[in-house]
């Protein structure tokens, strides 16, 4: 998975400097990221999918905030910055 989202930065590095449109590059890359974070955690999705025991956990609410924050592309925080 690390080995995929290295490869994904080379490809968004190669898409800036060519002039193209790196979104997509960035986007996956942000997703091989969620998916890395989401097999760290297997256990816990283990037991909220099988037994349904949801344990409301208050670290976890910072950490859905930051993966919203890292699907939008970094093109667009320089555009909303304005730098």
């Amino acid at each position: 998975m690390l080995y995929l989202m290295t490869s994904t930065i080379d490809e968004a590095t190669l898409a800036m400097e060519r002039a193209d449109n790196p979104h997509i590059p960035l986007l996956k890359m942000s997703l091989w990221a969620f998916l890395f974070g989401i097999l760290t955690e297997w256990k816990a999705l283990k037991n909220i999918i099988l037994k349904g025991n949801i344990k409301i956990n208050w670290i976890l609410v910072p950490s859905i905030l930051l993966a919203i924050i890292s699907f939008i592309p970094r093109m667009y925080w320089i555009k909303w910055s304005g730098i």
